[in-house]
């Protein structure tokens, strides 16, 4: 990232798409920190949601029950908190922006 910031951002997750794993790419590009909150999506997501484990910087929730999109959004906001975040930043599992979308509304 171009200026000095802390930054999660948040994906809450269910039956993600393949491309999510573009967008995931992209942001720990650009962000601090990466939480995938999944909402208790089938075992069909479970390579996805491995693979994106696996990425330096992001951290995989898997929930039991399907409680919706604001448990996600919640957990992410409460993980940055933790971590002394100074921004939070969300995306939808189908989102795409570009390498410089952080760095431009951190600099705004």
């Amino acid at each position: 990232m171009g200026v000095q910031t802390s930054v999660t951002a948040v994906i809450p997750t269910f039956r993600p798409p393949k491309e999510s794993l573009e967008l995931v790419h992209m942001i720990t590009r650009t962000v601090d920190r990466l939480l995938i909150s999944d909402d208790a999506s089938p075992c069909t997501a479970d390579e996805l949601l491995r693979e994106a484990s696996l990425i330096p910087g992001v951290d995989v929730v898997r929930h039991r029950r399907n409680e919706g999109i604001a448990r996600g959004l919640n957990g992410g906001l409460a993980l940055a908190h933790r971590r002394n975040a100074k921004w939070l930043l969300t995306f939808d599992q189908d989102t795409m922006v570009s390498e410089t979308y952080v760095d431009s509304l951190v600099d705004m």
